[in-house]
Protein backbone atom coordinates (compact mmCIF):
# COMPACT_ATOMS: atom_id res chain seq x y z
CA UNK A 1 0.00 0.00 0.00
CA UNK A 2 2.76 2.44 0.90
CA UNK A 3 4.57 1.69 -2.37
CA UNK A 4 1.36 2.19 -4.35
CA UNK A 5 0.76 5.56 -2.68
CA UNK A 6 4.32 6.61 -3.47
CA UNK A 7 3.70 5.73 -7.11
CA UNK A 8 0.62 7.98 -7.10
CA UNK A 9 2.49 11.02 -5.76
CA UNK A 10 3.61 12.40 -9.16
CA UNK A 11 0.11 11.92 -10.56
CA UNK A 12 -1.37 13.90 -7.67
CA UNK A 13 1.24 16.62 -8.08
CA UNK A 14 0.59 16.91 -11.81
CA UNK A 15 -3.17 17.13 -11.29
CA UNK A 16 -3.38 19.06 -8.03
CA UNK A 17 -5.14 21.93 -9.78
CA UNK A 18 -8.28 19.81 -10.24
CA UNK A 19 -8.17 17.97 -6.91
CA UNK A 20 -10.79 19.27 -4.49
CA UNK A 21 -10.08 16.82 -1.66
CA UNK A 22 -8.72 13.25 -1.51
CA UNK A 23 -10.59 10.49 0.29
CA UNK A 24 -8.09 8.21 1.97
CA UNK A 25 -9.14 4.74 0.79
CA UNK A 26 -6.71 1.78 0.61
CA UNK A 27 -7.90 0.14 3.84
CA UNK A 28 -10.84 -2.25 4.24
CA UNK A 29 -14.21 -2.64 2.54
CA UNK A 30 -14.96 0.18 0.09
CA UNK A 31 -11.70 1.77 1.25
CA UNK A 32 -13.58 3.01 4.33
CA UNK A 33 -10.98 1.97 6.92
CA UNK A 34 -12.93 -0.89 8.51
CA UNK A 35 -13.18 -4.71 8.15
CA UNK A 36 -9.73 -5.04 6.60
CA UNK A 37 -8.86 -8.58 5.48
CA UNK A 38 -5.16 -7.70 5.76
CA UNK A 39 -5.11 -6.37 9.32
CA UNK A 40 -4.61 -2.79 8.15
CA UNK A 41 -6.96 -1.36 10.78
CA UNK A 42 -4.49 -1.52 13.64
CA UNK A 43 -3.52 1.85 15.04
CA UNK A 44 0.02 1.51 13.72
CA UNK A 45 -1.04 0.52 10.20
CA UNK A 46 -3.63 3.28 9.97
CA UNK A 47 -1.03 5.82 11.01
CA UNK A 48 1.48 4.51 8.47
CA UNK A 49 -1.05 4.73 5.62
CA UNK A 50 -2.19 8.16 6.74
CA UNK A 51 1.36 9.51 6.74
CA UNK A 52 2.06 8.02 3.29
CA UNK A 53 -1.09 9.67 1.93
CA UNK A 54 -0.25 13.05 3.41
CA UNK A 55 3.29 12.84 2.04
CA UNK A 56 1.98 12.08 -1.46
CA UNK A 57 -0.73 14.74 -1.43
CA UNK A 58 0.25 18.33 -2.34
CA UNK A 59 0.38 20.45 0.81
CA UNK A 60 -2.43 22.76 -0.30
CA UNK A 61 -4.98 19.92 -0.44
CA UNK A 62 -6.88 18.08 2.29
CA UNK A 63 -7.08 14.36 2.99
CA UNK A 64 -10.43 13.00 4.17
CA UNK A 65 -10.78 9.93 6.36
CA UNK A 66 -13.94 7.95 7.08
CA UNK A 67 -13.97 7.69 10.87
CA UNK A 68 -14.10 10.60 13.32
CA UNK A 69 -12.66 8.22 15.93
CA UNK A 70 -9.42 8.11 13.94
CA UNK A 71 -9.17 11.89 13.90
CA UNK A 72 -9.82 12.05 17.64
CA UNK A 73 -7.13 9.45 18.27
CA UNK A 74 -4.59 11.42 16.24
CA UNK A 75 -5.59 14.95 17.28
CA UNK A 76 -7.23 15.43 20.64
CA UNK A 77 -8.03 19.05 19.80
CA UNK A 78 -9.78 19.92 16.50
CA UNK A 79 -8.02 22.38 14.15
CA UNK A 80 -8.54 26.10 14.57
CA UNK A 81 -8.36 29.09 12.23
CA UNK A 82 -5.04 30.04 13.80
CA UNK A 83 -3.30 26.79 12.92
CA UNK A 84 -5.21 26.09 9.69
CA UNK A 85 -4.44 29.27 7.78
CA UNK A 86 -0.99 30.10 9.08
CA UNK A 87 2.23 29.93 7.07
CA UNK A 88 2.78 26.42 8.46
CA UNK A 89 -0.63 24.69 8.66
CA UNK A 90 -1.03 21.96 11.26
CA UNK A 91 -1.44 18.35 10.19
CA UNK A 92 -4.92 18.35 11.73
CA UNK A 93 -5.96 21.20 9.45
CA UNK A 94 -5.07 19.09 6.40
CA UNK A 95 -7.51 16.35 7.40
CA UNK A 96 -11.23 16.34 6.79
CA UNK A 97 -13.93 13.69 7.04
CA UNK A 98 -16.24 11.86 4.66
CA UNK A 99 -19.39 10.25 5.98
CA UNK A 100 -20.72 7.69 3.53
CA UNK A 101 -23.88 6.96 5.52
CA UNK A 102 -24.88 10.53 6.37
CA UNK A 103 -28.33 10.62 8.05
CA UNK A 104 -28.85 6.91 7.33
CA UNK A 105 -29.38 5.58 10.87
CA UNK A 106 -29.21 6.84 14.46
CA UNK A 107 -25.41 6.49 14.48
CA UNK A 108 -24.95 6.87 10.70
CA UNK A 109 -24.36 3.12 10.35
CA UNK A 110 -21.50 2.96 12.83
CA UNK A 111 -19.88 6.29 12.02
CA UNK A 112 -20.40 7.46 15.59
CA UNK A 113 -20.13 4.08 17.36
CA UNK A 114 -19.98 2.92 20.09
CA UNK A 115 -23.02 4.55 21.74
CA UNK A 116 -20.93 5.60 24.76
CA UNK A 117 -18.72 7.73 22.49
CA UNK A 118 -21.40 9.06 20.13
CA UNK A 119 -21.84 12.43 21.80
CA UNK A 120 -18.13 13.17 21.90
CA UNK A 121 -17.58 11.96 18.32
CA UNK A 122 -20.43 14.06 16.97
CA UNK A 123 -19.24 17.18 18.77
CA UNK A 124 -15.66 16.64 17.60
CA UNK A 125 -16.89 16.28 14.01
CA UNK A 126 -18.92 19.48 14.21
CA UNK A 127 -15.93 21.38 15.60
CA UNK A 128 -13.40 19.95 13.15
CA UNK A 129 -15.57 20.47 10.07
CA UNK A 130 -15.99 24.13 10.92
CA UNK A 131 -12.41 24.34 9.60
CA UNK A 132 -11.87 21.31 7.34
CA UNK A 133 -13.84 19.70 4.52
CA UNK A 134 -16.79 17.40 5.24
CA UNK A 135 -18.87 15.53 2.65
CA UNK A 136 -19.90 12.09 1.51
CA UNK A 137 -23.16 10.39 0.70
CA UNK A 138 -26.24 8.85 2.24
CA UNK A 139 -26.55 5.06 2.02
CA UNK A 140 -29.00 2.20 1.73
CA UNK A 141 -31.59 2.16 4.47
CA UNK A 142 -33.00 -1.22 5.50
CA UNK A 143 -35.36 0.32 8.05
CA UNK A 144 -36.71 3.66 6.84
CA UNK A 145 -37.90 4.45 10.35
CA UNK A 146 -34.25 4.49 11.48
CA UNK A 147 -33.14 7.07 8.89
CA UNK A 148 -33.42 10.84 9.08
CA UNK A 149 -34.86 11.56 5.64
CA UNK A 150 -36.89 14.68 6.29
CA UNK A 151 -36.16 18.28 5.36
CA UNK A 152 -35.77 19.17 9.02
CA UNK A 153 -32.97 16.60 9.29
CA UNK A 154 -30.87 17.68 6.32
CA UNK A 155 -31.34 21.39 7.05
CA UNK A 156 -30.22 20.96 10.65
CA UNK A 157 -27.38 18.48 10.14
CA UNK A 158 -26.14 19.93 6.87
CA UNK A 159 -25.46 23.15 8.75
CA UNK A 160 -24.20 21.51 11.95
CA UNK A 161 -21.64 19.32 10.13
CA UNK A 162 -20.71 21.95 7.52
CA UNK A 163 -21.65 19.80 4.54
CA UNK A 164 -19.53 20.72 1.51
CA UNK A 165 -20.71 18.09 -0.99
CA UNK A 166 -23.04 15.10 -1.21
CA UNK A 167 -23.24 12.31 -3.79
CA UNK A 168 -26.33 13.16 -5.85
CA UNK A 169 -26.79 9.62 -7.18
CA UNK A 170 -26.97 7.63 -3.95
CA UNK A 171 -29.10 6.96 -1.98
CA UNK A 172 -31.98 8.31 -4.13
CA UNK A 173 -34.90 8.06 -1.62
CA UNK A 174 -33.31 10.86 0.45
CA UNK A 175 -33.36 13.23 -2.49
CA UNK A 176 -36.85 12.17 -3.48
CA UNK A 177 -38.09 12.94 0.01
CA UNK A 178 -36.44 16.37 0.14
CA UNK A 179 -38.01 17.15 -3.21
CA UNK A 180 -41.42 16.00 -2.03
CA UNK A 181 -41.18 18.01 1.20
CA UNK A 182 -40.09 21.14 -0.68
CA UNK A 183 -36.55 21.80 0.56
CA UNK A 184 -34.46 20.47 -2.33
CA UNK A 185 -33.77 23.92 -3.77
CA UNK A 186 -32.64 25.24 -0.39
CA UNK A 187 -30.41 22.21 0.20
CA UNK A 188 -28.82 22.74 -3.22
CA UNK A 189 -28.10 26.38 -2.38
CA UNK A 190 -26.71 25.65 1.06
CA UNK A 191 -24.35 22.72 0.36
CA UNK A 192 -20.80 24.06 0.17
CA UNK A 193 -19.91 27.76 0.32
CA UNK A 194 -22.09 30.62 -0.92
CA UNK A 195 -20.15 33.89 -0.92
CA UNK A 196 -22.04 37.18 -0.99
CA UNK A 197 -20.31 40.53 -1.50
CA UNK A 198 -22.06 42.82 0.99
CA UNK A 199 -20.12 45.98 0.22
CA UNK A 200 -17.01 47.29 -1.48
CA UNK A 201 -15.18 50.57 -1.01
CA UNK A 202 -11.87 51.65 -2.52
CA UNK A 203 -9.71 54.68 -3.17
CA UNK A 204 -11.36 57.03 -5.61
CA UNK A 205 -8.22 58.67 -6.97
CA UNK A 206 -4.66 57.31 -7.02
CA UNK A 207 -1.44 58.65 -8.46
CA UNK A 208 0.35 56.73 -11.20
CA UNK A 209 2.35 54.02 -9.47
CA UNK A 210 0.48 54.61 -6.22
CA UNK A 211 -1.47 52.23 -4.04
CA UNK A 212 -5.22 51.63 -4.12
CA UNK A 213 -6.82 50.62 -0.82
CA UNK A 214 -9.88 48.37 -0.63
CA UNK A 215 -12.31 47.31 2.04
CA UNK A 216 -14.68 44.42 1.36
CA UNK A 217 -17.48 43.00 3.46
CA UNK A 218 -18.27 39.39 2.51
CA UNK A 219 -20.75 36.89 3.91
CA UNK A 220 -20.99 33.13 3.49
CA UNK A 221 -24.56 31.85 3.32
CA UNK A 222 -23.47 28.25 2.71
CA UNK A 223 -22.87 25.40 5.11
CA UNK A 224 -19.13 25.10 4.51
CA UNK A 225 -15.89 27.00 4.08
CA UNK A 226 -13.85 26.80 0.94
CA UNK A 227 -11.54 23.82 1.27
CA UNK A 228 -8.65 25.23 -0.76
CA UNK A 229 -6.84 28.59 -0.99
CA UNK A 230 -8.78 31.22 -2.95
CA UNK A 231 -7.44 34.81 -2.85
CA UNK A 232 -9.17 37.76 -4.47
CA UNK A 233 -7.77 39.86 -7.28
CA UNK A 234 -8.52 43.35 -8.53
CA UNK A 235 -8.97 44.04 -12.23
CA UNK A 236 -8.77 47.55 -13.66
CA UNK A 237 -10.20 48.04 -17.14
CA UNK A 238 -9.75 51.33 -19.07
CA UNK A 239 -13.19 52.93 -19.14
CA UNK A 240 -13.46 53.06 -22.91
CA UNK A 241 -11.42 49.95 -23.75
CA UNK A 242 -12.53 47.59 -26.49
CA UNK A 243 -12.53 43.96 -25.32
CA UNK A 244 -10.81 45.08 -22.10
CA UNK A 245 -7.63 46.06 -23.90
CA UNK A 246 -5.08 47.49 -21.47
CA UNK A 247 -6.65 45.86 -18.39
CA UNK A 248 -4.43 44.88 -15.47
CA UNK A 249 -5.02 42.25 -12.78
CA UNK A 250 -3.55 42.90 -9.33
CA UNK A 251 -3.21 40.50 -6.41
CA UNK A 252 -4.95 41.42 -3.15
CA UNK A 253 -2.96 40.15 -0.16
CA UNK A 254 -4.82 38.94 2.90
CA UNK A 255 -8.03 38.04 1.07
CA UNK A 256 -8.03 34.23 1.17
CA UNK A 257 -11.74 33.37 1.13
CA UNK A 258 -11.15 30.23 3.21
CA UNK A 259 -11.22 32.58 6.17
CA UNK A 260 -14.92 33.31 5.67
CA UNK A 261 -16.59 30.79 7.97
CA UNK A 262 -19.77 28.96 7.09
CA UNK A 263 -22.77 31.07 8.03
CA UNK A 264 -20.73 34.23 8.61
CA UNK A 265 -22.99 37.21 8.00
CA UNK A 266 -20.33 39.81 7.29
CA UNK A 267 -16.53 39.61 7.42
CA UNK A 268 -14.41 42.65 6.58
CA UNK A 269 -11.33 42.09 4.45
CA UNK A 270 -8.93 44.99 3.97
CA UNK A 271 -6.23 44.99 1.34
CA UNK A 272 -4.31 47.16 -1.09
CA UNK A 273 -2.61 46.89 -4.45
CA UNK A 274 0.23 48.88 -5.95
CA UNK A 275 -0.48 50.13 -9.45
CA UNK A 276 2.12 49.41 -12.11
CA UNK A 277 4.13 52.54 -12.95
CA UNK A 278 3.42 51.76 -16.58
CA UNK A 279 -0.33 52.06 -16.07
CA UNK A 280 -1.48 55.19 -17.94
CA UNK A 281 -3.46 57.91 -16.22
CA UNK A 282 -7.19 57.72 -16.81
CA UNK A 283 -10.45 56.30 -15.53
CA UNK A 284 -10.68 52.57 -14.88
CA UNK A 285 -13.69 50.35 -14.29
CA UNK A 286 -13.17 48.23 -11.19
CA UNK A 287 -13.78 44.48 -11.27
CA UNK A 288 -13.37 41.93 -8.48
CA UNK A 289 -12.39 38.33 -9.09
CA UNK A 290 -11.62 35.09 -7.31
CA UNK A 291 -10.03 33.00 -10.06
CA UNK A 292 -8.52 29.63 -9.33
CA UNK A 293 -4.97 30.33 -8.09
CA UNK A 294 -3.49 27.50 -10.18
CA UNK A 295 -1.72 28.98 -13.25
CA UNK A 296 -3.32 26.29 -15.40
CA UNK A 297 -6.83 27.43 -14.40
CA UNK A 298 -6.52 31.10 -13.44
CA UNK A 299 -7.70 32.38 -16.82
CA UNK A 300 -10.59 29.90 -17.16
CA UNK A 301 -13.86 31.51 -16.04
CA UNK A 302 -15.40 28.07 -15.44
CA UNK A 303 -13.12 27.69 -12.40
CA UNK A 304 -13.70 31.18 -11.00
CA UNK A 305 -15.67 31.63 -7.80
CA UNK A 306 -18.90 33.51 -8.49
CA UNK A 307 -20.47 35.72 -5.86
CA UNK A 308 -24.04 34.66 -5.20
CA UNK A 309 -25.37 38.21 -5.54
CA UNK A 310 -23.31 39.17 -8.59
CA UNK A 311 -26.37 40.20 -10.61
CA UNK A 312 -28.40 41.59 -7.72
CA UNK A 313 -26.16 44.28 -6.20
CA UNK A 314 -26.71 47.77 -7.58
CA UNK A 315 -24.50 48.38 -10.59
CA UNK A 316 -22.84 44.96 -10.31
CA UNK A 317 -22.76 42.30 -12.99
CA UNK A 318 -21.20 38.88 -13.41
CA UNK A 319 -19.10 38.70 -16.56
CA UNK A 320 -19.51 35.15 -17.77
CA UNK A 321 -16.82 35.30 -20.43
CA UNK A 322 -14.08 36.38 -18.02
CA UNK A 323 -15.19 35.11 -14.59
CA UNK A 324 -15.05 38.54 -12.94
CA UNK A 325 -17.63 40.67 -11.15
CA UNK A 326 -18.05 44.18 -12.52
CA UNK A 327 -18.59 46.28 -9.41
CA UNK A 328 -20.00 49.35 -11.15
CA UNK A 329 -17.37 51.61 -9.56
CA UNK A 330 -14.57 53.62 -11.14
CA UNK A 331 -10.98 54.40 -10.10
CA UNK A 332 -9.25 57.52 -11.40
CA UNK A 333 -5.48 57.32 -11.93
CA UNK A 334 -3.68 60.67 -12.23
Amino acid sequence: VQMHITQLAPVLKANADVVAVWQAGFIGAWGEWHTSSNNLTTAANKLAVRDALLAALPAARQLQVRNPSDLMAWFSVPPTEANAFSATPSTASRMGLHNDCFLSSPDDVGTYAPPSAEGALRQYTKDATAITAFGGETCYVADVAQARMHCADILAEGAAYHLAYLNRDYYQPFFDNWQAEGCMAEVSRKIGYRMVLRSLSHSQTVRVGGSVALSLVIGNEGWARLANPRPLVLKLVPENAVNEAGAVVLALAGTDLRRIAAGAAAVTLSSSAVLPKSLPAGRYKVQLGAPDPAPTLSTQPTFALRFANADQATGAQWLTTTGFMATGTVLTVK
